[in-house]
């Protein structure tokens, strides 16, 4: 995030704009003593630093850079790399983030990818122009996974690529692309982690089944401080990234496998990956993007109530290079530069209503750039919302994982999206009834029903994990959250107050994760 600037720092800011951006020349130093005593193997795993231009400065690091890193010629356990990097907007005593990568991520607990609390990655403070800085070492923040401990599975993926299979652009092209199993050692709440004990993530044709079935076969170890039963998270991967929707990533949080007895075979599939290959757009593409505020909006971040007279625009995040970027602090000043779009409920720029706190821009992706499938979030900005989070300036649509997707398409006219701001914090009141351990996953229906306003819904759950209580309508909008919190094995009972919602037909959905249940509602006014 940006820091306080001192008078000081606005002189040099000011000769920075006379003269030229700022560069540094930074070597980077990572103390490995522990991490190979746990298991990095020079001979096949790589260490590399990841960031420096995820923040709002628009920073790059120079193409004779390389960010993998190496041992020292005086330290074995030293590993180093030199990095010039060309600071963007940043003035001295501004941060970059980084954090350290490690590849392959198999044997590492929670994946390839350093974690923090608090803070999403290391700062690098950037020095005056031309400063050749050599970084003190710092330790790396990860954790071995000691195979031979724990229960082991044999996990067949099967992956059904008759839909996408093709040669060329928009196509899963043998000749180009590949598909591998992603995650099982990514850890939440509520999951289990698994070590790859054999086998390759990399799918490879079965030509004697029919259609075009890619397969892998992994032996896996379940991490000792998870039990038989727990659920492992995982995702199909498309490469090369620049072919693929979402770099080639499935979209939401991920896909579960539940850890079975030690021995056990489990087949997987044939599955159906959501994959969407990219194409180049042969005209504009124009979408209009409307985000509907009027649903009793709330923060993310503490579940207050979204001040809809002091909302000033909402801005539009995504995946695709039309949106801007996911990375940065989501401050205002991007909708100007680097140019996220920002939507307003003005009537202007194709909203519709002026005034009905539905905010809309229509988007024009253009002819020669890539179309597919995109994931976005809005972001709402406010006076004060800056003060609600110490992560981000503006406040954020729904949750981790809770990305929305459209598509961009060739179509002659303006192809319309309609997206409800979420309630993150509902109407409701949850409590346990009874802390015995049900059988299984059960949600019942609510009763009364139909009902006005109040009714109430009750759930088992047979295990501790991530519980997630959702109202949506008849659209498949959701509307409402309920429960959205770890919870242990019990039973439970939600008192549900729908005052904020119009007569209708309603959905409500019940997930741990792993399972989805799914019962109908109807409010009576």
């Amino acid at each position: 995030m940006k820091k306080s600037y001192k008078p000081f720092l606005i002189l040099l800011f000011l000769a920075g704009s006379m003269f030229g951006q700022i560069t540094n020349t930074v070597t980077f130093n990572v103390d490995m003593t522990n991490l190979i005593a746990g298991g990095f193997n020079p001979a096949v795993d790589s260490i590399r630093i990841q960031g420096l231009v995820w923040d709002s400065f628009g920073a790059s690091l120079d193409a004779s850079s390389s960010t993998i890193l190496s041992p020292s010629a005086t330290d074995a356990n030293i590993y180093s790399t030199t990095i010039i990097i060309n600071c963007g907007t940043a003035v001295v005593g501004d941060s970059l983030r980084w954090k350290l990568f490690i590849w392959p991520s198999d044997k590492i607990k929670g994946g390839s990818w350093e974690g923090f609390e608090g803070y999403d990655g290391r700062p690098y403070f950037v020095h005056e122009n031309g400063a050749i800085v050599n970084e003190p070492a710092v330790i790396p923040n990860f954790q071995y996974i000691v195979t031979g401990l724990g229960p082991q599975n044999t996990w067949h993926f099967m992956a059904d690529l008759t839909d996408i299979i093709g040669t060329g652009e928009g196509y899963f092209d043998p000749t180009v692309d590949k598909i591998v199993v992603e995650g099982l050692v990514w850890s939440a709440p509520g999951e289990g982690v698994v070590a790859i004990v054999s086998g390759s993530r990399t799918m490879q044709q079965n030509p004697i089944l029919p259609g075009v079935i890619y397969e892998t076969t992994l032996v896996v170890e379940l991490d000792p401080e998870n039990v038989i039963g727990d659920s492992i998270r995982w995702k199909f991967n498309a490469s090369p990234s620049n072919r693929w929707s979402n770099s080639g990533w499935e979209n939401g949080v991920g896909r579960y496998i539940k850890f079975q007895p030690n021995g056990t075979t489990v087949d997987i599939g044939p599955i159906k990956p959501d994959l969407i290959p990219n194409f180049t757009l042969q005209n504009d593409s124009k979408v209009l993007f409307q985000v509907d505020l009027n649903h009793h909006a709330t923060n993310r971040y503490d579940s207050s109530a979204i001040p809809l007279a002091q909302v000033q625009f909402v801005s539009l995040r995504g995946s695709h290079a039309v949106l801007g970027s996911w990375s940065g602090v989501w401050e205002p000043i991007d909708t100007v530069t680097p140019g996220v779009p920002a939507l307003y409920d003005n009537g202007l720029l194709g909203d519709k209503v002026k005034g009905d706190n539905i905010y809309s821009r229509i988007v024009t992706f253009p002819k020669g750039g890539v179309g597919g499938q995109i994931s976005y979030k809005y972001g709402v900005y406010y006076p004060g919302c800056e003060q609600i989070s110490a992560t981000y300036f503006m406040d954020g649509f729904g949750g981790t994982g809770q990305d929305l997707t459209t598509s961009i398409l060739e179509r002659s006219e303006v192809f319309e999206v309609l997206d409800l701001w979420p309630n993150n914090g509902g109407t409701s009141s949850v409590r346990m009834l009874d802390d015995q351990i049900p059988n299984s996953f059960v949600l019942e229906q609510n009763y009364p029903n139909p009902f006005n306003p109040t009714t109430t819904i009750k759930y088992a759950i047979n295990k501790r994990a991530s519980i997630n209580l959702y109202v949506y309508n008849i659209l498949g909008q959701k509307v409402m959250d309920l429960v959205n919190e770890q919870q242990e094995a019990g039973t439970y009972e939600v008192k549900f107050d729908a005052s904020s919602l119009s007569s209708g037909i309603y959905f409500y959905s019940l997930s741990n994760g792993q399972n989805l249940l799914t019962k109908k509602m109807m409010i009576l006014k």
